[in-house]
């Protein structure tokens, strides 16, 4: 073992300026620190250099997230102790973490005999010690308790961390009291920012500075490696913030995915990424309190707990009171993500200090100063306000002020709507900012909500304010909303406007001159050959990319198809060509025109000039000619039946393609014996296949087309066993049961599950048994977690688990183990009957079925939802029927919200008739 008397590890004045470490251990997830100091020489300049252009963290906040990296805990009390000295055992523990040691595991016992007081640190110490790092202070002896000075910091972090023969600065231009064995160290460890520039290096380091040192290594790290989960956490109600290591592409982005789960249930959420595309906000309606899975793309999933909302602050947001109506107190109250919380109740009290009247605020927090016999300029108006249930309260004091006040007005260009390249014409909500001040030079803030129409005289009077603007055709309406946010919406002309804001009592006053543009329209339309082989009456898709006005790309959901005309030698098919909803551009071609193989070629036109242009081969109509596939069970048991459905079974058409069979009134089944036999069609246009109960063996059966010419049928063997012939079986997956009451609506046997087997031969070979020989009976662990209903069924009794066994007389054939939930039956998923509806203009109104269920896959027949539509132009819905009207061409969706949030959506495309050049 290396000892030495007064340092971490042997010092060597002849060091020298090129340091070489040995190899050094992985951290986790690839988060190699060995990388990142080899990379913080060529970094540090810029990393200085945006550490004095951003806001720089705190200690506790760098400590905080080593602390969720793992790579620091804190002291036994929980508390970080930032202005502690470190010990030994602290440095040794850090040290191990930092090159890739995984606690517990075992290492060498580097003999020490002083580490009883710090059996935690035991193996940290022997780790560090192995690989070279720390050191013995002689006599088998450590000294755990004592601490580490700065500059040894410095020599700990240059040899753990490895510059790997990485230049470092000259020790002797170090400023401050320094070691002659330590300068090298120090200037280098200064230099790559792991330590502050400071007047004595000798002095003992506190664990402030170590987790200093530590976290720039870490963040350099974190961000110059591969795209990486930082954090996951809650950052409000329903909401969970995923923190990335550096900002994610829009590619990476638009390829992840998001699971939010706890236990069996998983929860709708909707992503929003922040501007600077590091982090991302997964927030719900409904996120109760608890623990969940939350897995983002293929990144490990992550444990989150998520607790309720709790009342920590309550803010009085009001900067003046002036003399007049409507003054906004602007009372919220936040929780502890500092995030402010719905619809509270709150005590608000306002009282006249002055006069010693007690004014009575409105359910919207706003106070009435207009009458002098409620306040005068000058008087002392205190607010207080409170919430009982929490205890909070906040006093805060107004000096009345003449309405309107403002003595400065400044008004900013405003910017285009999120994810829009420009203002245009037919706009809402759009933001226009501006600054209020008194003639204290205190903030003001507009009062609202208001709302007002821009009529002919272009002017209108918000909160005192007057507001012109020279064209209302450009500017159709002014808004402020509670919290003083000014917004405008366009109207149908563009061009230049210039909006002025004057305050009349103070003579203040602002213009702002912007550009409206006019509405995009579509210039190219550019078509490719979708590379397939193309057939009358059947639709393709054709690949194309749009452009506008600008020169920007249009998405294709995005496209008004009604601005461009087509013109085919080869004529369309009805209705074509037409987007779908997924904005692809569909074409499908008339039979009657292709008695042949033709050649198309469609011209695409945008206000008579032509915008694109495609050739294609059009080949005639495919006709089938072959059943070529019969996706069946192999295995029956005797007694036991299967179903046969449409989509088991293909067919090959005359250009060699597999398609599957729209319906069994197409094809003849033909059965080689008695053994097995095919049912009617039911309602769902299946047909069952049965085994006989007693007789076995192979069945051929046969498939052709429309006739049974065995010649060309498609044949495939199905083999009738005997019940004995199974020799295992398992239970399939029941899923989560609910314990509790059910909703309005629903009966509570519909949560009741039922207990399938399946069966296997000695060879592994899957079997279709029949259920009511295979087994008599299922038996519980646990009756008062699962009961059973009768032979086959359980109910859930209370929350918990039980395991169900399901046996053969005395035999218990297998077993699983049950979840039971006592979590209240809510609205998860939502569906209407088609994915997407396709209408034409002037059609009738159609109906549409919404089918909710909930998170155990029940239905909720007495949901409550809304139906809302994306476009009332393209279609309009009537809640009461339950019916979607066309409105006008174009593509809208159509969503179904319950009161929980639970979204379902379906796409609507509603057509004209297309404009095709004879």
């Amino acid at each position: 073992m290396r000892e030495t008397s007064n340092s971490l590890s042997k010092q060597n004045s002849q060091q020298p300026k090129v340091f070489r470490g040995g190899e050094k251990k992985v951290m986790k997830k690839s988060l190699s620190l060995l990388v990142a100091i080899a990379m913080v020489f060529s970094m540090f300049a810029s990393v200085a250099f945006a550490a004095d252009n951003a806001t720089e963290q705190t200690a506790q906040e760098k400590y905080d997230a080593l602390v969720a990296a793992g790579i620091f805990d804190g002291m036994p009390d929980g508390e970080a102790h930032l202005d502690d000295n470190m010990t030994r055992a602290q440095a040794a523990k850090i040290i191990a973490l930092l090159t890739g040691y995984t606690e517990g595991t075992s290492v060498p016992d580097a003999g020490y005999t002083d580490l009883v007081g710090a059996g935690w640190a035991t193996d940290f110490i022997n780790y560090a010690t192995s690989i070279g790092i720390l050191n013995g202070m002689g006599n088998n002896k450590f000294a755990p308790s004592d601490e580490v000075t700065t500059e040894q910091l410095a020599k700990m972090a240059i040899e753990a961390l490895g510059f790997l023969g990485q230049d470092v600065p000259d020790g002797e231009a170090v400023d401050g009291t320094v070691s002659d064995w330590a300068k090298d160290y120090v200037a280098a460890a200064v230099a790559a920012g792991l330590l502050p520039s400071q007047e004595d290096y000798t002095i003992p380091a506190t664990r402030e500075l170590l987790v200093v040192s530590s976290y720039t290594a870490y963040e350099v790290a974190m961000s110059a490696g591969e795209l990486m989960v930082k954090s996951v956490a809650q950052t409000g109600k329903g909401e969970i913030t995923v923190q990335f290591n550096k900002a994610v592409t829009e590619d990476e982005a638009a390829d992840l995915t998001y699971t939010v789960q706890n236990g069996l249930v998983k929860y709708d959420v909707t992503s929003t990424w922040a501007d600077d595309m590091i982090s991302v906000v997964l927030s719900s309606n409904y996120l109760p309190a608890a623990t969940y899975t939350v897995t983002v793309g293929e990144f490990d999933a992550v444990q989150v707990t998520v607790v309720n909302e709790v009342p920590t602050k309550i803010e009085i947001g009001a900067n003046s009171l002036q003399k007049a109506a409507g003054q906004n107190l602007k009372v919220k109250l936040y929780n502890q993500f500092d995030k402010e919380i719905e619809s509270p109740i709150l005590n608000v009290s306002v009282y006249n200090a002055t006069y010693g009247k007690t004014i009575t605020p409105g359910a919207d927090y706003k106070v009435d100063l207009s009458s002098d016999a409620v306040a005068r300029i000058d008087d002392n108006i205190v607010v207080t306000a409170s919430h009982l249930g929490s205890g909070l309260t906040t006093t805060k004091s107004f000096k009345v002020v003449a309405g309107s006040s403002a003595t400065a007005i400044t008004l900013t260009a405003p910017a285009p709507k999120e994810g829009k390249d420009r203002i245009s014409v037919g706009q809402d909500g759009l933001v226009l900012p501006y600054t209020l001040a008194d003639q204290y030079g205190s903030s003001l803030t507009l009062a609202g909500p208001d709302s007002q129409t821009i009529d002919s005289s272009k002017q209108v009077v918000l909160d005192g304010i007057t507001f012109l603007v020279n064209d209302n055709t450009i500017i159709t309406e002014l808004a402020v909303d509670e919290d003083g946010v000014l917004t405008f919406k366009t109207g149908v002309q563009a061009g230049t406007v210039v909006i002025s804001a004057l305050n009349p009592t103070t003579g203040a006053n602002a213009s702002i001159s912007f550009v409206v543009a006019a509405a995009a329209k579509v210039k190219t339309f550019q078509m490719s050959n979708p590379g397939v082989i193309i057939a009358a009456n059947e639709e393709v898709v054709i690949p194309f990319q749009a452009a506008d006005t600008f020169d920007a790309p249009i998405a294709g959901k995005d496209v008004d198809l009604s601005q461009v005309s087509f013109n085919s030698s080869v004529k369309f098919a009805d209705h074509y060509p037409k987007l779908n909803a997924k904005g692809e551009l569909v074409f499908k071609f008339d039979p009657t025109d292709v008695g042949s193989d033709r050649t198309a070629y469609i011209y695409a036109y945008v206000d008579g000039a032509q915008a694109g242009q495609l050739q294609l081969d059009v080949r005639t109509e495919a006709t089938a000619v072959k059943i070529n596939g019969f996706d069946v069970a192999k295995y029956i048991a005797n007694g036991a039946f299967t179903t046969v459905k449409p989509a088991n079974i293909t067919y090959l058409d005359s250009y060699n393609r597999t398609k599957k069979v729209s319906s069994l009134s197409d094809v003849n089944i033909n059965l080689s014996a008695a053994t097995l036999t095919l049912g009617a069609v039911d309602a769902d246009g299946n047909k069952p296949l049965a085994a006989d109960p007693s007789t076995t063996g192979k069945v051929e059966i046969s498939i052709d087309l429309f006739s049974s010419n065995t010649d060309t049928a498609f044949k495939t063997t199905v083999e009738v066993v005997k019940a004995s012939d199974v020799k295992s079986y398992a239970i399939k997956a029941v899923g989560t049961v609910y314990a509790g009451d059910p909703p309005s609506g629903v009966s509570a046997d519909k949560y009741n599950k039922d207990i399938t087997l399946v069966g296997k031969l000695s060879g592994g070979q899957e079997v279709v048994i029949k259920q009511t020989d295979a087994f008599d009976i299922v038996t519980t662990s646990n009756p008062s977690v699962v009961s059973i209903v009768d032979a086959n069924t359980i109910a859930g009794v209370d929350a918990g688990t039980a395991t169900v066994a399901a046996y053969k007389g005395a035999t218990k054939l297998a077993e699983t183990e049950v979840t039971v939930s006592k979590a209240t039956p809510v609205a998860t998923t939502i569906s209407f009957d088609k994915s997407e509806y396709s209408l034409t203009d002037g059609d009738a109104a159609l109906p549409v079925t919404v089918t909710v269920k909930d998170q155990y896959g029940v239905e909720l027949p007495n949901a409550v939802g809304l139906l809302a539509t994306s476009d009332v132009e393209v279609v309009s819905v009537d809640n009461g029927t339950m019916e979607i009207q066309a409105e006008g061409a174009g593509t809208a969706t159509i969503t179904y919200l319950t009161t929980n949030g639970a979204t379902g959506t379906a796409t609507v495309y509603v057509e004209a008739a297309p404009v095709v050049t004879p």
